[in-house]
Parts: structure tokens; C-alpha cells; sequence
């Protein structure tokens, strides 16, 4: 039996920390990943933040949560459901020190690549 193509997905979302913020910021994102380690098919979590000038926003950060598959999304929703008490908490911890930005998903699906390109027309 063949076994299923391996593959790596991550949501991306984006957040600018508010000036002068950086603590409060930092202490939202150790809660924010306790909470989205609870959500289901997350396999990591890990945030960066743009180096040398090399992002848009220099007061921003780059939370990379890896997932199962696209499934886990919709499972996301009834999760926070379930969470909503907490994540509501989170939310109002956030608006104090963070502003979210857009998201993305990012990965080796087929068709993630600029390699799938070479066959489109």
C-alpha cells in the first residue's frame, strides 16, 4: 500500500505590536500560543519577526501555526466556539498591545509551489 504524500502546511497570520507594547505584546503571544496549542491538528506554533528591514511592518510579527491538513480549519470554528470564554479573554488582552493583520496559508500542497506553475496555461 502506498502511503500518503507527506507535506507541511502552516496558517500564517500577522500582527503589529502598538509602540511601546513589546512586553505586554510578548505575554499575549505566551497565552495566545497555550490557547492555539489546545486547537485541533496544530502541530507547532513558532512567531518572527522581520530582520534587516526585510518585512513590511517593523513593528510586526509572523505567528507560523503548522496544521494537519485544510480540514482542521473548519474544526478551528467549533473549537473557538467551545473556547469562546478564553478566547474572548485573549482578544481583549490583545487590543491593548497588538493590531492583527492579514493571514495566509502556506505550505507544500500541490499547487503551493511556483514549480505547479510550470504546467498552468
Amino acid at each position: 500500500h502506498d502511503a500518503l504524500p507527506i507535506y507541511r502546511l502552516f496558517y500564517v497570520s500577522t500582527w503589529s505590536t502598538v509602540p511601546g507594547k513589546g512586553v505586554e505584546a510578548r505575554a499575549w503571544y505566551e497565552q495566545a500560543r497555550e490557547l492555539w496549542n489546545r486547537l485541533p491538528g496544530v502541530r507547532s506554533i513558532e512567531a518572527f519577526v522581520p530582520q534587516f528591514a526585510l518585512g513590511p511592518d517593523a513593528q510586526g510579527v509572523e505567528i507560523w501555526i503548522e496544521i494537519d491538513n485544510y480540514q482542521v480549519l473548519d474544526q478551528w470554528d467549533t473549537a473557538a466556539g467551545e473556547l469562546g470564554d478564553e478566547f474572548i479573554a485573549l482578544s481583549k488582552v490583545a487590543a491593548e498591545c497588538v493590531h492583527s493583520g492579514p493571514s495566509r496559508l502556506v505550505g507544500d500542497w500541490m499547487g503551493s509551489t511556483i514549480e505547479d506553475l510550470k504546467d498552468a496555461t
